[in-house]
């Protein structure tokens, strides 16, 4: 039989186990219980929870200000491109 991969994952460090066989003989209560206590996906979706809640974060921020952010960050970008170009430029007249 084709081995299968055990409850826990690499994620968070934990470890990789691998078990033997798995047979079809067993039954539907041990499949949900085992369904139940697996916890494969726990640190994947811890992470996307922190990921969700950062994104609203931000979009709560951005609400909040109103605007006054964004034109502080494009204004910051702009600052950055300027100072690029402006190298770019001297490193063109140098070669």
């Amino acid at each position: 039989m084709n081995p299968v991969w055990d409850q826990r994952t690499v994620l968070g460090g934990a470890q990789l186990l691998l078990r033997e066989e798995v047979f079809m003989s067993k039954s539907a209560w041990t499949e949900s219980r085992r369904f139940f206590i697996d916890e494969c996906g726990q640190g994947i979706t811890e992470y996307g929870a922190i990921l969700a809640f950062v994104a609203i974060l931000v979009a709560l921020v951005f609400a909040i200000t109103k605007g006054a952010l964004t034109s502080a960050i494009s204004a910051a970008f702009s600052s950055v491109i300027k100072q690029l170009n402006n190298l770019s430029a001297a490193a063109g007249s140098a070669s």
